[in-house]
């Protein structure tokens, strides 16, 4: 069997204190990276460009206080969204000026943004249809479909919707007669004294998955704000003699082309569940310390998960082994053939549980459909050294890691050779 290679490629360096966040923005033109950190200051860096190994990058934003979560504009590639604390704003990088949308009560700890399919019917129609039934300006109209959220620790995720219209004040024109501002949509309420402490949208913007600090996994539908349903995770069972922190959901993800998303705890476990409100299946020590961050890795089809903890390792799950059954009716047409992460990393095993020449189907509406079988098997794992604050995937063999240091490392992993 082939052993796979794991490399620091990059190490990008410009901080001057911890990175707290980041976030990728990824086109067939760029590749782009968007770091926060708590010396008040949010850089992109070019991960594209491969002429040396070390790279640094220009502040494009210096806030008031420690950068707390950052994220692209997926509706506009030269803009994105900046959290400082309890201040959320929109950055112009054209015209190196920003909005600010909403002031918290709280420290705002992560930023979704939607799809720009999510910006269906044209803004003006919105706005007519709006204030035939509401002539107050502020009113918040529930039919309008969000563009982007941030959660925050006072137990909230507010919902907003990008807005063109006549160029009003505290907005930015893009050079027409049509200026940019922000409505707000809804406000979802979770229990009080409870931190929203991680969220995250699947790929169709249809499923926003909330994990918050009293150990419960919320499903919302994010264009009406319905609960759908509401999970708890139940601590792991340990020693008396051992300590073990509480299981609350400090990261969560979707995993593409698969029904099912991904909590990583407090506890150092994985649960892996859908949007019945069902877990299908947990990995009590994944990590030997509160778990920081888990995203998909490689392919999308191929099911491969990276998570790392505050225990300072890193591991690559095997996602796609434990997924057997499929939509029962599904056609010919819905389905795609998968190759598998562990097969790209080791080469072909004619003794592997999985059967690559089967067919899985991609994300749909029958996610009850969808079944485990047994844990996600570790396919790579090993020590960064320390304590990581977030971690994005890049590429499909790139993970770009922030941790204590000012420094973010990207690591390259090789299939053997």
């Amino acid at each position: 069997m082939k052993e796979p290679c794991i490399e620091i490629t990059r190490q990008l360096k410009g901080h001057t204190d911890a990175i707290n966040c980041l976030d990728v923005q990824s086109s067939s033109s760029t590749a782009l990276l968007l770091s926060g950190s708590e010396d008040g200051t949010a850089r992109i860096w070019d991960i594209r460009s491969s002429q040396s190994s070390t790279a640094t990058s220009q502040a494009c934003c210096t806030a008031q206080g420690p950068v707390t979560a950052v994220a692209w504009d997926t509706h506009d590639d030269k803009a994105y969204f900046i959290a400082t604390e309890t201040v959320l704003s929109w950055y112009d990088l054209r015209m190196q000026r920003s909005i600010q949308i909403f002031e918290s009560i709280d420290e705002i700890n992560q930023i979704i943004v939607a799809s720009p399919s999510s910006n269906r019917l044209p803004l003006e129609q919105k706005q007519k249809k709006h204030h035939k039934k509401n002539k107050k300006a502020a009113a918040v109209d529930s039919k309008i479909i969000p563009t982007m959220a941030c959660a925050d620790d006072t137990g909230q995720v507010n919902m907003w919707r990008h807005h063109r219209n006549r160029r009003p004040e505290n907005s930015i024109t893009d050079g027409s007669c049509t200026s940019l501002s922000f409505q707000q949509c809804r406000t979802l309420q979770h229990n009080a004294d409870t931190l929203v402490l991680s969220c995250a949208l699947d790929e169709q913007d249809k499923y926003l998955v909330t994990g918050t600090s009293d150990c419960c996994v919320r499903i919302w539908s994010w264009t009406t704000g319905q609960l759908l349903s509401q999970s708890s995770v139940t601590a792991v069972q340990q020693e008396q003699s051992q300590l073990c922190n509480p299981p609350m959901i400090h990261s969560l993800t979707w995993m593409p082309s698969f029904p099912c998303f991904v909590a990583g705890c407090g506890d150092g476990s994985l649960a892996i569940g859908n949007t019945q409100g069902v877990w299908l299946s947990r990995v009590d020590m994944a990590h030997g310390a509160a778990i920081a961050a888990c995203c998909p890795f490689a392919a999308k089809e191929w099911g491969c998960l990276a998570s790392t903890g505050n225990d300072g390792r890193i591991v690559l799950w095997d996602m796609q082994s434990l997924l057997w059954s499929f939509k029962s009716n599904a056609r010919n047409d819905d389905r795609k053939p998968s190759t598998s992460c562990r097969e790209w990393l080791f080469g072909s095993d004619p003794n592997s549980s999985i059967k690559h020449e089967q067919e899985i189907s991609t994300l749909n509406d029958a996610m009850e459909s969808w079944s485990l079988q047994q844990e996600p098997q570790t396919l790579l794992a090993w020590d960064h050294g320390k304590k990581p604050n977030d971690m994005v995937h890049a590429s499909e063999t790139a993970l770009l890691l922030a941790d204590i240091s000012p420094d973010i490392t990207m690591y390259t992993i090789r299939p053997g050779s």
